[in-house]
């Protein structure tokens, strides 16, 4: 699959955002997911790998709010053969749920409501550093996601994105977890739940010795492969071994702070990691914002889709997407 990557990827560098024909429908042919044996799998229990973007915070006046939109996730579909897409809707900070739920609603809608008309599934992420501290504001948040959403099966649950490493698994993000799970399980008692771990999401194994007693949890493993290699491999091992499942909720082909160089070597090795063990995965970010991570070139406040353009980084997440839609979801 990698031998020729960086050849192909160089192919596509002219590349701009050609909308091509529908295919065939994803959620009406798999229908609720969950976990069976450490793995993602869908109604007929078959592995299904989900594949797509990650959009970037939503936040008010932040860099990814303008790219909240329906059009936004037809590209994506059609174009990059996506199977799902995530919605970062920002916890924290400025412009957040806590501050302008409203706004927020109005992007997390636009995405889920397309999502849903696509047939497509949907990572609602509650976007944050710091949900333990303010579980009522996480709580509000998932409350009228359920009260919208919860009977479709397009829904996935990702109750928080990246707790800190100042924050312990026992103390601070499972008994926050514990919360969030008992109140998405009251309207939607078996959707699939992303559960973040200390360390950015990397504390995979450390969650795994300590598991939530839910069946249908798996847990996020982030990556950025200019930064991490394989040290944070073996603590995924580590966790599989134990039973957990994995699902790759972010990642990045750049540095961890959403800069420097695409690092196709890293890229390379870890997509043969992220194949060999079936790992869904949503690259960052969708947005047009002065760094390497963004997707998209440059863009004004009320673009065209057509006329978007491909960053290095979002050329190469396309191709990514691509190749693992094409043998998982038989596209």
């Amino acid at each position: 699959m990698f031998k020729t990557l960086t050849k192909r990827i160089t192919a596509l560098i002219g590349c701009t955002l050609l909308a091509m024909s529908s295919y065939a429908s994803v959620v009406s042919e798999h229908g609720a997911i969950s976990v069976k044996n450490g793995q993602i799998v869908d109604q007929n229990g078959d592995v299904l790998m989900l594949a797509g973007p990650s959009f970037f915070w939503s936040n008010t006046t932040w860099d990814g709010e303008k790219f909240y939109r329906a059009d936004l996730v037809d590209y994506f579909v059609d174009d990059w053969r996506a199977n799902a897409v995530r919605a970062a809707i920002g916890g924290d900070n400025t412009g957040s749920w806590e501050s302008d739920s409203e706004g927020n609603w109005l992007r997390l809608t636009a995405i889920i409501d397309q999502a849903i008309s696509r047939d497509i599934y949907v990572v609602v992420d509650f976007h944050s550093h710091y949900a333990h501290q303010k579980p009522d504001v996480a709580a509000d948040f998932f409350n009228r996601v359920l009260d919208a959403y919860a009977e479709y099966p397009n829904i996935i649950y990702e109750i928080y994105n990246e707790p800190l490493n100042d924050v312990t698994w026992d103390d601070d993000v499972k008994p926050y977890s514990e919360l969030m799970i008992s109140i998405i399980r009251e309207k939607a008692p078996s959707a699939l739940i992303v559960v973040g771990s200390p360390s950015w999401s990397q504390d995979v194994e450390v969650a795994a010795k300590n598991p939530l007693d839910d069946p249908n949890v798996t847990y996020s493993l982030h990556f950025y492969t200019g930064t991490h290699k394989q040290a944070l491999r073996e603590k995924a091992d580590v966790a599989m071994s134990l039973g957990a499942s994995l699902f790759v909720s972010e990642w990045g082909a750049v540095s961890a702070h959403g800069d420097g160089d695409v690092n196709y070597e890293s890229t390379e090795e870890w997509f043969r990691f992220v194949h060999e063990h079936q790992l869904s995965h949503f690259g960052w970010g969708v947005s047009d914002k002065n760094e390497t991570a963004a997707i998209f070139e440059a863009a004004g406040e009320n673009f065209a889709v057509e006329d978007l353009q491909l960053t290095e980084n979002g050329r190469l997440l396309r191709q990514l997407v691509r190749e693992t839609t094409r043998t998982s979801t038989n596209h």
